[in-house]
């Protein structure tokens, strides 16, 4: 199997390196070859912080942790919300189990907790997570809050949450959406037959605002020039009153395949709703997918928008970007849901993706999203973890000819172009992330091998408002407080 173009003197090293394409590596895991170490992934962390990131997204929801307050604390420490205001930070609510509750039970201490609660936040609703203590102590949290739920305004539900159960993180989310459905189940009514078709967009699982925002924004205006609706959004900070709107959508769509795969089959079987199968629109053609696919779900004639000026526009960019790049490497740093939809965008660009540094556990983690774009003819070439050094021996190639090196931030210090994609802070979905996407791969080869402080100082640019970066260093009059 060829490994790399033979497009230099220097690449006899590189021809020994082990490149593998997705469709082997899914191979190999049915067959049970891959040494997957999963208590490394934050997939199979704790169920319970799954739970209570997922509880935390919505405004009107309180999450009230039944158990000692350290599992709150960790959640903070490890799961942050980059970006986002006070008004989004999650509300630690916690009966604050000490060791003398886990010996004789903390059920009055819950009872005041539920109370408190409702008194001071007046919440729709309050969802009682329970953790490890809670659970192996065999608290009857059910029959606790059933006791005050008529002294109270907010519905109450109570859901196990323990990681002791074994259950992952991913798991815990799962579990939070299922009884939020059914709440939701239980206070709507599905939409009239013949209302214009619409459509719910579940985000990424956590929030990166206010690029986020944007990219809802840009995807309702591709959806509304498709002749579709947005009926609701469901992402960090969404209201009750938009969570319990989900049944009047015609069909869901979640941005991360990962994420939404289990929430969006069980929403399919409360409401008989339409699930989307696709992952991120990243780049011109996977946006003009992203929307027929959409589309087709709501049973609507697909529109074609290939004449649309706005399309064409975009179309003579990318056909424009072709031409310097075409046949050129690209290396996806790490890639999960939003590296494989980049790796897609750099076939657009008639680039030669490489999945690079991919663990074996995300090759588990991916398998539904790699099937799908192993489906859609995209089995990319895959370099595993621990490869690092070998980005070096392409530095001395002719700096035409180097790889250009996507990468969530600068972690890369050496020669090759590298496109610095910050998932959270970047708009890069739909049409005007293409915008973005050029700017960043130009960018990239016109700075690589210099200091860009731009791409460096990134939290500072952004923290004190500076206006310009100089490829030398920051222009520090302009940084101001």
């Amino acid at each position: 199997m060829e490994t790399q173009p033979q497009n230099s003197e220097n690449t006899e090293n590189i021809k020994k390196k082990s490149i593998w394409n997705l469709s082997e590596l899914l191979k190999w895991y049915d067959l049970g070859l891959l040494p997957i170490n999963k208590n490394q992934d934050i997939e199979y962390y704790c169920s319970f912080l799954g739970a209570y990131e997922i509880a935390c997204n919505f405004q009107g929801v309180a999450p009230l942790v039944h158990g000692p307050s350290g599992c709150i604390e960790s959640f903070v420490a490890t799961r942050p919300y980059p970006g986002n205001s006070k008004k989004f930070t999650p509300k630690c609510l916690s009966t604050d189990m000490t060791l003398k509750d886990i010996v004789y039970g903390a059920a009055g201490k819950l009872g005041e907790a539920i109370l408190k609660t409702d008194s001071t936040l007046h919440p729709n609703l309050i969802l009682i997570l329970t953790n490890c203590c809670a659970d192996i102590i065999g608290e009857d949290v059910e029959a606790i809050a059933k006791k005050v739920s008529t002294t109270v305004q907010a519905d109450i539900l109570n859901i196990e949450t323990g990681g002791c159960s074994g259950k992952g993180f991913r798991e815990g989310a799962d579990i939070v959406f299922k009884a939020l459905f059914d709440h939701v189940a239980s206070r709507t009514t599905l939409p009239a037959k013949g209302t214009d078709p619409s459509v719910n967009i579940f985000t990424k699982r956590l929030s990166g605002r206010p690029a986020e925002v944007n990219e809802v924004n840009e995807l309702s205006r591709l959806l509304n020039k498709g002749g579709i609706k947005t009926n609701t959004v469901i992402r960090l900070g969404t209201e009750y009153e938009d969570l319990l709107a989900i049944p009047r959508g015609h069909a869901n769509i979640s941005l991360c395949y990962l994420f939404g795969d289990e929430p969006m089959k069980y929403l399919n079987t409360l409401f008989n709703q339409p699930y989307i199968a696709t992952t991120f629109p990243i780049g011109l053609k996977a946006t003009l997918e992203w929307l027929g696919k959409i589309q087709a779900a709501v049973g609507m004639e697909q529109k074609d928008l290939r004449d649309d000026p706005e399309v064409d526009r975009y179309q003579k960019k990318i056909d424009a970007a072709r031409q310097k790049y075409e046949g050129r490497e690209a290396f996806i740093w790490m890639p999960g849901e939003k590296g494989l939809a980049m790796a897609r965008f750099a076939v657009e660009l008639g680039m030669k993706p490489c999945l690079f540094t991919m663990s074996y556990l995300a090759v588990e983690e991916l398998q539904e999203t790699l099937k799908l774009l192993i489906k859609d003819g995209y089995d990319f070439k895959t370099i595993l973890t621990g490869k690092h050094e070998f980005l070096k021996e392409y530095q001395d190639m002719d700096p035409a000819e180097r790889p250009i090196l996507f990468m969530p931030r600068k972690f890369w210090t050496g020669d090759l172009p590298t496109a610095t994609i910050n998932c959270f802070a970047d708009s890069i979905l739909g049409l005007k992330g293409i915008d973005y996407l050029l700017d960043s791969i130009d960018n990239a080869v016109k700075t690589a091998g210099k200091k860009d402080y731009g791409l460096f100082n990134r939290y500072v640019e952004d923290r004190y408002h500076a206006k310009k970066w100089d490829l030398d260093g920051p222009v520090v009059s302009q940084v101001r407080n």
